[in-house]
Order: structure tokens, then sequence, then C-alpha cells
């Protein structure tokens, strides 16, 4: 079993060299994750260098579905660890990157994602 086992991961790496991005790529699909190319309700976290390279629309997507947003060190603690780490310590937040509000929570939190009948991708926060 990979550390990102049924893991979609979108990856936002502007201004990252070519040899960084395909280092990063690797090391999710390389531990059981695949790559998103799109913020929708499958994709389990976002990984960026900054949260200044997400577009507006991107951002939206991802406050209205709460994804995850962490920096490119999680994703190496991950794999030099050996499990899928609690997003806490590596988040960042995408609310305060956008002049646009956050829209209302009308509905309770949804349980753990799932993609196509696989096994879900458990990406945890603890709660203080």
């Amino acid at each position: 079993m990979g550390v990102f086992d049924n893991c979609l991961v979108l990856l936002e790496l502007k201004n990252e060299p070519f040899k960084e991005k395909k280092r990063l790529k690797s090391a999710v699909t390389n531990n059981g994750g695949k790559i998103s190319f799109v913020v929708n309700k499958q994709c389990s976290l976002v990984v960026t260098n900054s949260l200044s390279n997400l577009s507006s629309s991107r951002l939206r997507s991802i406050q209205k579905l709460q994804t995850p947003v962490v920096g490119l060190d999680y994703v190496y603690n991950c794999v030099e660890r050996g499990v899928l780490l609690s997003v806490d310590g590596y988040k960042m937040e995408a609310s305060s990157a956008s002049s646009t509000p956050p829209p209302p929570v009308s509905s309770p939190r949804r349980g753990p994602l799932t993609h196509k009948g696989l096994t879900p991708c458990r990406i945890t926060s603890m709660s203080l």
C-alpha cells in the first residue's frame, strides 16, 4: 500500500523548476496517488508552493469543497515517514488568499471522498 493510495492530488506548481515538478509528481504517483487537473469533489488535496499561484476560480472551488491546501513539504514528509500525515501542520489557508468570502455552510461536512469505487483517502485534520 502506498502513502497516497486512493488520493487524487492537484499540483499547482507555478514558478517551480521542471525537475522539482517532476519529482513531486513522482512522489505522489509512485506512492499510490493520482494527479488531478481540476478541483472537484474527488480531489483529496491541493499541493502548491504559493497561494498566489491559485486562480480565483480554483480558490472558490477549494473553499466551497473544503479541499485542504498544503505546501510541498507535506508530500515529502508523508513519503519520508511512510504514512499519510494530518494536514494540520501543513495547511495553507486558502480563504486568506482571496477577497471573496467563503460560501455559507448549508450542510454538514461530508464523509471521506471516494473515487470510482476506491477506498477513500483519509486526509485528517486534528481538532484542538
